[in-house]
């Protein structure tokens, strides 16, 4: 099976990233955006405490002819999302969020499209990007919020044009979205993903665990139970991927 990543960048050292406000209804879709403000000076609004971690995948198949007979799950493809909860040095919270595709059946063009995020609407948010990758040339996928602020959505396939069908472990691209929100919560119609099937086209799916801001904070002992049974599951996911 194979695994490739997404291709998105520019000549960059490691870790360096930019910030810039994410109003309602705005896309930011040139890369001058994305880097007209470094993150030095303003590390505080992003980094600080992790609060939690996690892996969500939506896998779709469908049937098709092998040159012999039909076979059921014919062409597969997945999008995953890594995605990460810190409390900055400021007292933001912030968002991160790593997007994977992946061909999983290798016949025809199949894997992730259209991701998206929702529970913004009423935060203030600034979006930042950063990237392991030095350099190498980038795609910037567009980054919009909906006019009402409630949803973000990232659309790789626009500059890819193509389902994004790569992974390729210890190399990420990582957007990130700090927020004001003073807390956030976990739960499965949040988040979802297109996956694009050849032939069969793009259907949405939402993640059965993604992050998204709130008012109130996850109960204690609901946050220990979560922490376990995600880091269990990434554990196990990251092995797959190893494999």
């Amino acid at each position: 099976m194979k695994h490739y990543a997404l291709a998105v960048a520019l000549a960059l050292a490691p870790g360096i990233a930019s910030a810039v406000t994410l109003g309602a209804g705005e896309t930011i879709t040139n890369p001058d955006d994305y880097f007209d403000s470094r993150l030095t000076g303003v590390e505080a609004d992003f980094f600080g405490a992790l609060l939690l971690s996690g892996t969500s995948t939506v896998i779709r198949s469908r049937p098709g002819f092998d040159g012999v007979e039909v076979v059921d799950d014919f062409f597969v493809g997945s999008a995953t999302i890594d995605w990460e909860v810190s409390s900055s040095a400021s007292g933001r919270t912030v968002f991160r969020f790593d997007l994977f595709g992946d061909n999983i059946s290798d016949a025809g063009d199949n894997g992730a499209g259209l991701f998206s995020f929702s529970g913004f609407a009423g935060y203030d948010v600034q979006f930042g990007f950063a990237s392991d990758r030095p350099d190498i040339e980038i795609f910037f996928p567009p980054v919009s919020r909906s006019g009402d602020g409630d949803t973000i959505t990232i659309d790789p396939t626009v500059v890819l044009g193509s389902p994004l069908f790569e992974f390729a472990p210890g190399v990420m691209e990582s957007f990130y979205f700090s927020t004001d929100a003073p807390s956030f919560s976990l739960g499965g119609d949040t988040a979802s993903a297109e996956v694009i099937l050849e032939s069969f086209g793009a259907e949405a799916l939402f993640f059965d665990r993604a992050p998204a801001p709130a008012m109130v904070p996850l109960p204690a002992p609901a946050f220990g139970l979560v922490i376990g049974l995600l880091g269990l599951g990434a554990l196990r996911r990251r092995r797959s991927f190893s494999a």
